[in-house]
């Protein structure tokens, strides 16, 4: 049953991909290597901080729905959502969700609840979406003065609100965010009269279903997922080949064995910055990831004047366009945890931007 509802599902993405693969934005490379899959046999991460070694490629869609709204913050401080490519981004997210669904199939038993769970936000974003994209066309441009108007109060409050959710969601689940404050905000801080009072009017009506909706549905999901799973360890412990210094966010777990102390270190957005301030330009070497040795899924950042520069034992599974920063692109790489600091100093070299370690 499992593998029906997995094919199912890939079925349904590779549809939406082959519809739309004369203007496709994200493009599969290549496959990696079976062997990279697996772990080593022995383990020096305790038992609760192990996390199964598929889920570094099944967070990628959680993380896009991070990335979505980071891109519309930063295209919503010059522009009107009006003009966004909401569609565009539900094909990207089904299309990613294809490729490392199809790079774990054969290696890895089916994941059930993080399938489900994937399946669910992607579906519900699918919905969302969609119908912004159908109401902007049709409403949206209507109201619109022209594609280079000065944009309304509600269009900057669009913008500050969405880099706010944009900035608690990097550490915090969404249905956490408090949707019914931004509406209140909406209703007493943004001006009700103004320039161009249809066009206001009518974002002030969008922006209002907007955050409803999210705020109703986020307090939904949050029930649910409360009822559904544990609440999930905040830090990703780490084996390093030697002792390091500890501090407010590297605490020592173990460090009875010298070769194998293993440490803790924060999950989500904090993981990054804290694994390359740990490796970067520094003798220790790096053992495990949340008790795997095997492929580790990295994301960077390329405009159209840099290329991608020879990684060693490393894959380079898909590419993605940025859809409103033309010629910029995200590449998703892969690499197995022992050459992962190698990938990220020849990264760092370069002044290649990383946009997030996929820490399982």
């Amino acid at each position: 049953m499992s593998r029906l509802i997995f094919t199912t599902l890939i079925s349904f993405s590779l549809s939406i991909s082959i519809w739309t693969s004369k203007q496709s934005s994200t493009e599969y490379t290549e496959k990696v290597p079976s062997e990279w899959m697996a772990n080593e046999t022995k383990t020096f991460t305790p038992k609760e901080h192990i996390r199964p070694g598929d889920q570094t490629f099944l967070t990628f869609p959680e993380w896009f729905l991070v990335h979505s709204p980071k891109e519309q913050a930063m295209y919503f401080r010059s522009n009107t959502s009006s003009t966004f490519p909401y569609w565009e981004h539900v094909l990207q997210l089904w299309k990613s969700y294809m490729i490392v669904s199809d790079q774990i199939i054969d290696s890895y038993e089916f994941n059930y609840g993080y399938h489900l769970m994937i399946v669910v936000l992607t579906v519900s974003t699918t919905v969302e979406y969609g119908a912004k994209q159908i109401y902007e066309k049709m409403i949206g441009r209507i109201t619109s003065i022209s594609e280079d108007q000065a944009l309304t109060e509600e269009d900057q409050f669009n913008a500050k609100f969405t880099q706010s959710y944009v900035d608690f969601i990097l550490q915090t689940p969404w249905y956490e965010y408090n949707f019914f404050q931004e509406l209140k905000l909406l209703w007493t801080e943004v001006p009700l009269f103004g320039d161009h009072m249809i066009r206001k009017w009518e974002r002030r009506y969008y922006l209002t279903t907007d955050i409803f909706v999210k705020a109703a549905y986020g307090f939904l999901i949050k029930k649910a997922t409360k009822a559904t799973y544990e609440d999930p360890i905040l830090g990703t412990a780490i084996v390093l080949d030697e002792s390091i210094p500890t501090n407010d966010k590297v605490k020592l777990l173990s460090g009875n064995d010298p070769f194998h102390s293993v440490y803790l270190i924060p999950r989500y957005a904090d993981f990054h910055p804290t694994l390359e301030s740990i490796l970067i330009g520094k003798t220790v070497e790096l053992q495990e990831i949340a008790g795997n040795t095997s492929a580790t899924l990295v994301t960077i950042l390329l405009k159209k004047d840099e290329s991608l520069p020879t990684i060693p034992d490393a894959k380079r599974v898909f590419r993605q366009d940025i859809l409103t920063r033309p010629g910029e692109n995200r590449y998703a790489l892969v690499s197995k945890v022992q050459n992962l600091k190698t990938m990220l100093e020849i990264l760092r070299e370069k002044n290649i931007e990383i946009e997030h370690i996929y820490d399982f």
